[in-house]
């Protein structure tokens, strides 16, 4: 595909830029000790606030092999942000409106991208919503941050938290003695979400695997698929939690997590029977992880490690 990209009209921005270094602003900016996590008391700490961002952008892009066809995606939209500050409570909204040439469906995961509750408590705080966390050493590409599911319907870019989808979440945080103690609880299972058309920018099939699955399917066998309400049973809920430290130089944390594979499994073995069925189910496993990040002058070392057991029994 031959790619060309007509000029971003900027309509209206309400919000400061971001720019790439915004990922790595746990080496590059200065350390803030925390040393509480109860909210600013006082009248300036409550109120009401509003912010948001409007832009467009269209892209037209052209096969070589016939450069009079073009495909027109429009880009960008409204995106809001609400959010009430309490004595003890927070709230925020986060809502995205981004229009598109093509024929989809917007859903609920598209149009809230954010939605939280916050209580504090003396050395700590509940929240509840569908939230994004992080959870391993510093920003960006982490191997054992698992509460969010992936989004890669519009490939890769530089922030991370833009690539996960915002999940039903109750997450609890207190501080006790230095050590920080994190518990989550996911009531449901969300899948990650991938590009599925095969002409789309970003399938994630090569041209042989394509070919292979055309083989495999050539009988067109029927494919049983878990519907959104198997994945909200509570059988599929999810949970974990995490314990970080600081020793020294040395920030260590150790993360235990219960809950399933965002990548869909497949249960081809009906395909060798009469039954001509192919079943899609998702994969129980455990993360056992620990992570660790060491400052010495200007040089921040991160590693994270982590082990999966999973139920494969099917």
């Amino acid at each position: 595909m031959k790619r060309f990209i007509l000029p971003l009209i900027l309509l209206l921005s309400l919000t400061l830029p971001l720019y790439a270094f915004d990922g790595f602003t746990d080496i590059f900016d200065d350390p803030v000790e925390t040393t509480t996590t109860e909210p600013v008391t006082g009248e300036t700490s409550t109120g009401f606030g509003i912010s948001g961002t409007v832009g467009f952008s269209f892209e037209a892009f052209s096969d070589i092999a016939k450069p009079l066809e073009a495909q027109i995606d429009i880009g960008g939209g409204l995106n809001i942000d609400l959010s009430w500050r309490g004595s003890i409570v927070d709230a925020s909204v986060n809502l995205s409106l981004n229009p598109s040439l093509q024929d989809e469906t917007l859903e609920w995961i598209d149009v809230f991208t954010g939605l939280s509750i916050t209580t504090y408590f003396e050395g700590g705080r509940i929240e509840v919503g569908r939230l994004k966390k992080e959870w391993g050493s510093g920003d960006g590409v982490h191997v054992v941050d698992v509460l969010n599911a992936p989004d890669y319907r519009n490939g890769i870019v530089d922030d991370t938290l833009a690539m996960k989808v915002a999940e039903p979440m109750l997450l609890t945080t207190a501080l006790v003695k230095g050590t920080t103690f994190e518990i989550a609880f996911k009531p449901m299972l969300i899948p990650m979400l991938s590009e599925e058309d095969p002409n789309g920018r970003w399938f994630m099939l090569s041209d042989k695997q394509q070919a292979d699955m055309a083989t495999m399917f050539a009988s067109n066998p029927d494919i049983d698929t878990p519907t959104k309400e198997d994945l909200s049973k509570l059988s599929k809920a999810q949970y974990g939690a995490r314990v970080t430290r600081t020793m020294g130089p040395f920030d260590l944390g150790l993360i235990y997590y219960n809950g399933y594979y965002y990548e869909p499994g497949y249960d081809l073995s009906a395909l060798m029977t009469t039954a001509n069925t192919v079943t899609i189910d998702f994969t129980r496993a455990q993360l056992f992880g620990a992570e660790a990040t060491f400052i010495t002058g200007p040089l921040t070392f991160m590693a994270e490690g982590g082990f999966w057991l999973s139920e494969d029994m099917k």
